[in-house]
């Protein structure tokens, strides 16, 4: 598993109204931060959502790593250069 991008929501990024993400019944809270993870052998892409420690809320999988940047800014207004590179 490689983690490619990953950025910290500010205070001033809504939370989600376009999107909303369940645990059980349950709404998630607004993450702490998101990150892009490509697992080896896996052409596609993954978006995590994460609390304030670190863990995985939950994920959404893209075929496209254009993809994942396009559902970003879709829920959170995030650009693709908001987004910090890690490889």
């Amino acid at each position: 598993m490689k983690e490619l991008y990953k950025i910290y929501l500010k205070n001033n990024i809504s939370t989600p109204n376009k999107t909303l993400h369940f645990c059980g019944n349950d709404i998630l809270p607004k993450p702490y931060a998101l990150s892009i993870i490509q697992y080896d052998n896996d052409e596609g892409f993954y978006l995590f959502y994460l609390d304030e420690i670190g863990n995985e809320q939950t994920d959404t999988y893209h075929e496209t790593l254009d993809d994942v940047f396009v559902q970003a800014e879709f829920e959170f207004g995030i650009k693709r250069e908001d987004w910090i590179k890690l490889e």
